[in-house]
């Protein structure tokens, strides 16, 4: 049976016109990407030189993990004594773990120089050691721009767990020069419930989410996949019509016993029974969490044909 073309009552050139703003749209605000499933991915590029000519080039360590967007690398800033607030760059939970995994996932920044500045302290000419990398691997950072140390894990989370001790400051907005008090990194580390490892907990919390979703996408079958795509297809149809018809999506009663669900239900309903493809995979014969109807879906794909025409 062929599929039912719904958009039909639109002209063909309004039809192509919502087509290219929806699907620019979905793309640009993310939304398509909570329904559909892809595999491809860009490997996060760094976009910002580390310092000067003595900074010897490190090989980047290979990794399983990606991350969808270019986005995020664009907003990533090697070196940390140029870096605004995590807030001030994201501006929303969503964004800040996005950063944060895409921070993580490129690791502290280390650089090797043939040469550290030296500083004079109480007569005595001091430089940062880079055999503290190291010792303070997981989360020590140094800043060519400022010669001066940071903590990369407490720049990430400061906002949440954030108690100002341990010399938090020093490590996340100031930067920290005593290199004579070597001890100071110890202390910002602390006890065991101190506030850095507070977020290096959560920073470790945020690699394994992303390890379990992607061990669960990959035992995803294509089979699944192509279902997805189609209840995900279906709603952007019934989307499309209403909102050419200027018609209301919502029922008064939208309930599995009423005999009018509203337009938007009872249009995937029509379309269903007219689309063999559709039947077998949507509503009813959809996975009870994966149906693709909700209301919550409804204004997200209307949302981002509304900030196109806008």
């Amino acid at each position: 049976m062929e599929r039912l073309q719904v958009s039909k009552v639109s002209t063909k050139r309004d039809s192509i016109i919502f087509d290219k703003a929806l699907t620019s749209k979905l793309a640009r605000y993310g939304h398509m990407d909570r329904y559909i499933i892809t595999t491809k991915r860009v490997r996060i590029e760094e976009h910002q030189n580390q310092g000067p000519s003595n900074v010897e080039t490190r090989e980047t360590n290979p990794s399983v993990h990606e991350i969808h967007s270019q986005e995020e690398s664009n907003l990533i800033t090697s070196d940390p004594g140029k870096r605004r607030p995590i807030t001030s760059v994201a501006h929303n939970a969503t964004e800040r773990e996005k950063l944060r995994r895409a921070y993580l996932i490129k690791g502290p920044c280390q650089p090797k120089l043939k040469k550290f500045p030296q500083t004079i302290f109480s007569g005595t000419k001091r430089r940062f050691n880079p055999e503290w990398y190291e010792e303070f691997k997981p989360w020590l950072e140094y800043s060519v721009s400022k010669d001066a140390a940071f903590c990369l894990v407490c720049y990430l989370f400061n906002v949440e767990y954030g108690d100002h001790r341990g010399g938090h400051d020093s490590f996340t907005i100031e930067g920290f020069r005593c290199w004579k008090k070597k001890d100071k990194f110890e202390k910002h580390v602390s006890f065991p419930n101190s506030s850095h490892n507070k977020c290096l907990k959560a920073c470790e919390d945020l690699l394994k989410q992303e390890q379990h979703i992607d061990i669960m996408m990959a035992k995803i079958s294509s089979q699944e996949k192509a279902e997805y795509r189609v209840r995900l297809n279906a709603s952007v149809e019934c989307v499309r019509l209403l909102l050419m018809q200027a018609l209301p999506f919502r029922g008064h009663d939208e309930s599995e016993l009423s005999n009018n669900q509203g337009n938007f239900r009872e249009l995937l309903k029509f379309l269903c029974k007219h689309n063999e493809e559709a039947h077998r995979v949507c509503l009813d014969n959809a996975p009870k969490n994966h149906k693709l109807y909700a209301p919550s879906i409804q204004k997200d794909i209307c949302s981002a044909a509304a900030r196109e025409e806008n």
